[in-house]
């Protein structure tokens, strides 16, 4: 599994908020969107199935399942193991760009 870094912590928290559990969530409508999209591109990319996925980062296959619908999004640390597995970056599967102008 990848360690976290501070510049990941600061990446994800822009789209992360505590819900009433105490547990971090994508707080926006629209990173989820992003997220799923994003998702089965890399999927599709590195030719992974929801079941090698699931395996990788140790969830279920109804789990990954669920992140691609849009049901359930996964916690930062399974966030961190997805980019991780698909070998991109957190910001990569959230839509995030660096601005470079």
């Amino acid at each position: 599994m990848m360690e976290y870094t501070s510049e990941m912590a600061g990446l994800i928290l822009l789209c992360v908020e505590k819900d009433a559990k105490g547990l971090y969530r994508m707080n926006d409508l629209n990173w989820r969107l992003v997220f799923r999209k994003r998702l089965v591109e890399y999927m599709d990319r590195r030719c992974i199935s929801q079941k090698e996925l699931a395996r990788c980062i140790r969830v279920s296959r109804s789990a990954v399942s669920s992140y691609i619908s849009g049901t359930k999004v996964p916690s930062v640390p399974t966030l961190v193991n997805i980019a991780h597995a698909l070998r991109c970056r957190v910001s990569d599967l959230l839509g995030i760009y660096e601005n470079h102008d």
